[in-house]
C-alpha cells in the first residue's frame, strides 16, 4: 500500500476512492469548510482518511443550504459560554463530514450504496435547531423525527435526491434508525454502536480540553476496524474496542454532556425560547432554517439580560442528586423562595450495551459477555435520572433553600 499519498483515485462508476492515509496526530488533520482536498481532523485509530472534493458528492451535498447551514451550529450548544469548555467550538457539519467519510469507506470495504450512506451521513442533522441541543431537548424537538419534514421544505435537497435516485422516505427511516439494512444500522442502531454515535463522541472529546487525552486514546483501535457483517447483522469480532467506546461514551455524559454549568444554560434557553415562540418572535419551525447567530440575536432583543448570562458568562449551576418527584421538589422551593430556578427531571441514554459481538461460532450482545462491567454502566446511568434543580450561580437565597430541600426529603 503507498499509504495514499499518490492522491484519490476514481473506481468506474466515476466514484471517488478514499485512501488510508499516514498516521494522523491527534488534531494535526487541518481542516476548512470548503476546500479541494479534505483531510479527517479526527484520530480514528491508525489512520485518517483523505476525499477528493471537488465534484465529489460531498461538494455537491456541501452546497445545499439546508447542509452548510450546519457550519454555523454549534455541536456541544452553549458549552462554549461555560469556562472550562471554551475549546468547544465544533460544529455540526465537521461531525456531519467525518461521519460522511467513515461510513463511505466501510460502505466501499462491505459493497454498499456509497451515494445513500454519503447522503445520510451528511444529511442526518439538517432539522438541528441553531445551539443543538440546548434548544431542542428543551421543546421537545428531535432531529430525527423531524427530519422528513425538513427535507420535504428544502426543494434543493429534493432535486439532489431524485438526481441521485435516493428515495426520501427511506432515508427517512435511515436517519430515524427504522431501517434495519446494513446502511440502517451503521447511520443509527437503537442499541448498538453507530457511527452516528461514534463519530460524535470522539470528535466532542477532541474539542474538549480537560477529558480529550484520556478519552481520545480509548479509541486506539478504532471499533469499526473489527467489524464484520453476519447475516445481514452488523457485528463487531473483538469486545475490547466496543467496551472502550461504552466507557468514553459514558463519561462523555458524565464529564461534558451532563456538565453542571452548560446543562443550566440549556435549561434557561430552553424557557426562553420557548416563551418567544409563544410570543410570535418566530415559529417553532423556522428553528429548522436558523443558525447560531441568528438565535442569538433574537434572544438579545427580545432579552438582552438573559441573552448575555446565555451566551457569554458561566453564570448558572446545577444541583444535582434529588430522588424526589420535580413537582414536589419545585412546591417546597417555592415555599422558600421564588426563583429564578426551574426543576426538571433528568434525562437517560442508551450506552450501546446490547452491540452484537461474535463469540466462537455464535453472535451475542455485548451485555451478555460482560454482565457486571454493563450493570455498572447502568448504575452510573441512573444517576443521570434522578431530578436536578437549575438556578443562577450567585443566589444564596436558591442554595440554602436546596440545602433545606436536601433535608426535607432524605430518607424519602
Amino acid at each position: 500500500m503507498d499509504n495514499g499519498q499518490q492522491g484519490n483515485q476514481k473506481n468506474e462508476q466515476g466514484l471517488l476512492e478514499i485512501r488510508i492515509a499516514k498516521p494522523n496526530p491527534l488534531g494535526g488533520g487541518r481542516f476548512e469548510s470548503l476546500m479541494e482536498e479534505i483531510e479527517d481532523p479526527v484520530f480514528v485509530g491508525p489512520t485518517a482518511t483523505i476525499i477528493e472534493w471537488e465534484g465529489s458528492i460531498y461538494e455537491r451535498l456541501a452546497d445545499l443550504r439546508c447542509v452548510s447551514r450546519l457550519l454555523h451550529i454549534k455541536q456541544l450548544g452553549l458549552a462554549k459560554a461555560c469556562l472550562d469548555m471554551a475549546g468547544a467550538n465544533n460544529n455540526r457539519y465537521q461531525h456531519s463530514l467525518i461521519f460522511a467519510t467513515k461510513i463511505d469507506y466501510l460502505a466501499q470495504r462491505f459493497g454498499l450504496d456509497r451515494n445513500l450512506a454519503v447522503t445520510a451521513a451528511m444529511a442526518h442533522d439538517i432539522a438541528s435547531t441553531p445551539y443543538s441541543d440546548s434548544v431542542s431537548k428543551f421543546l421537545g424537538l428531535d432531529d430525527q423525527e423531524s427530519f422528513l419534514s425538513v427535507v420535504e421544505s428544502n426543494p434543493d435537497l429534493l432535486r439532489f435526491l431524485h438526481e441521485y435516485g435516493i428515495d426520501i422516505k427511506r432515508l427517512a427511516r435511515i436517519v430515524k434508525g427504522k431501517d434495519n439494512s446494513v446502511i440502517g444500522q451503521l447511520v443509527s442502531s437503537k442499541d448498538s454502536i453507530d457511527i452516528d454515535r461514534w463519530s460524535y463522541t470522539i470528535f466532542d472529546a477532541l474539542f474538549t480540553a480537560g477529558v480529550a487525552s484520556k478519552l481520545i486514546s480509548t479509541y486506539e483501535p478504532d471499533p469499526f476496524e473489527f467489524m464484520e457483517i453476519v447475516d445481514g447483522m452488523v457485528v463487531f469480532s473483538d469486545g475490547g474496542p466496543v467496551k472502550a467506546f461504552i466507557e468514553a461514551r459514558t463519561q462523555m455524559f458524565e464529564r461534558v454532556y451532563r456538565h453542571k454549568q452548560s446543562r443550566a444554560k440549556d435549561v434557561f434557553m430552553g424557557v426562553l425560547v420557548k416563551e418567544m415562540i409563544e410570543h410570535g418572535v418566530f415559529k417553532k419551525t423556522d428553528l429548522f432554517k436558523m443558525v447560531d447567530d441568528e438565535l442569538e440575536s433574537a434572544c438579545i432583543k427580545y432579552n438582552t439580560k438573559m441573552a448575555n448570562q446565555l451566551f457569554h458568562y458561566d453564570g448558572f449551576t446545577t444541583y444535582d442528586g434529588f430522588d424526589v418527584d420535580p413537582e414536589e421538589l419545585e412546591e417546597f422551593l417555592f415555599r422558600k423562595i421564588k426563583g429564578p430556578f426551574i426543576v426538571r427531571k433528568g434525562f437517560s441514554f442508551n450506552p450501546a450495551l446490547g452491540t452484537p459481538v461474535s463469540h466462537g461460532n455464535s453472535v451475542k450482545r455485548f451485555e451478555e459477555l460482560e454482565p457486571t462491567y454493563a450493570e455498572y454502566v447502568r448504575e452510573r446511568i441512573k444517576t443521570m435520572k434522578l431530578t436536578s434543580v437549575y438556578g443562577l450561580e450567585e443566589d444564596t437565597d436558591l442554595q440554602k433553600a436546596v440545602s433545606r430541600a436536601r433535608e426535607h426529603f432524605k430518607g424519602k
